[in-house]
């Protein structure tokens, strides 16, 4: 099952309205032939409204439904290079994250040798 399916199927068992893949053939002003051709060709294409229609029908933005459509083309292989670039990318995100609590925490600590040597001060005065 590709990632559009799995949407379309949970999204199916979510709707109020439309609940069948019958019904959102009708939603989409297409067969329920052409339908199924959609759901299972990685490498679709669609008209302007038919994407509109189904991306309100996921409840996703236009930039989700893209994704989702690309992941679903990718072969096998090119899913595994996509999975390692993110997983990189996480690594060094993770790592920045880490960095920057860390310049955080030393930014906290001289803050509070500020205050302590501006207290220091007072008193003396």
């Amino acid at each position: 099952m590709n990632g559009l399916q799995h949407k379309v199927k949970r999204q199916l068992g979510r709707h109020r309205r439309i609940t069948s893949q019958v019904e959102l053939a009708q939603y989409l002003e297409m067969s329920t032939s052409s339908l199924s051709r959609l759901l299972n060709n990685p490498n679709r294409q669609m008209r302007q409204t038919t994407f509109d229609k189904l991306q309100s029908f996921l409840g996703i933005s236009n930039g989700e439904l893209d994704a989702l459509l690309e992941t679903d083309a990718l072969s096998d292989e090119e899913l595994r290079e996509k999975q390692t670039e993110l997983e990189e990318r996480m690594r060094n995100q993770s790592w920045m994250l880490r960095d920057l609590a860390q310049r955080l925490t030393d930014a906290e600590d001289i803050i509070e040798d500020l205050r302590s040597v501006r207290l220091g001060a007072k008193k003396d005065a």
